[in-house]
């Protein structure tokens, strides 16, 4: 799965070109920030096309898909039987039984849908090029570093990390409110 920037757009924000070398390095880093940001978010966030989730069913009228948002529900099986287009429907990145229920614990349940962003919103691209540049100019990680009299302090000396501020942009870019809703 392609990263959330290329090293072109990491070049350009440091404002150089990027040796074949560096442009190397550039996607690693790159990649390793991509799968940092997916981790904080529990969320695949680029748009994927035909996820099958299986799981086992579940007694209630309503269930929410776990990857968000949801494009389209393409099908959806229980216990090897399609379920008619006319038995559920989708609201938002919920799907909702007209009929019934999404089975019992000892029935499998698939479901056929595609879900994410196309493009990755621009605060998710952002974030994953600023922890990139820390690392970039700060390889090492270090706090502070001194040359004769001249002391230099890098204040967000973490490494690949996300800061509680883009943290912050992230829930607010991608992030749902929590809560559930029974109906009966």
């Amino acid at each position: 799965m392609a990263s959330f920037a290329t090293p072109a757009d990491l070049g350009a924000r440091l404002g150089i070109t990027l040796t074949e070398d560096e442009q190397t390095r550039a996607q690693t880093l790159l990649d390793m920030a991509t799968g940092l940001i997916r981790s904080e978010a529990r969320q695949t966030i680029s748009l994927v096309e035909d996820d099958v989730l299986t799981r086992t069913g579940s007694p209630g009228a309503l269930l929410r898909l776990p990857q968000r948002p949801v494009v389209s529900v393409a099908s959806i099986t229980l216990d090897g039987e399609a379920l008619a287009a006319d038995t559920w429907y989708r609201v938002g990145d919920e799907l909702v039984r007209t009929r019934g229920h999404w089975g019992q614990p000892q029935q499998e349940l698939v479901i056929t849908y595609d879900h994410g962003y196309d493009p990755v919103p621009q605060e998710v691209r952002v974030i994953c090029l600023e922890a990139v540049v820390r690392v970039w100019v700060n390889p090492g990680s270090v706090s502070q570093e001194g040359y004769g009299s001249e002391q230099v302090s890098y204040p967000d000396a973490y490494g690949l990390l996300l800061l509680a501020s883009e943290r912050e942009v992230l829930r607010r870019a991608i992030g749902r409110g929590v809560g559930t809703v029974t109906l009966r």
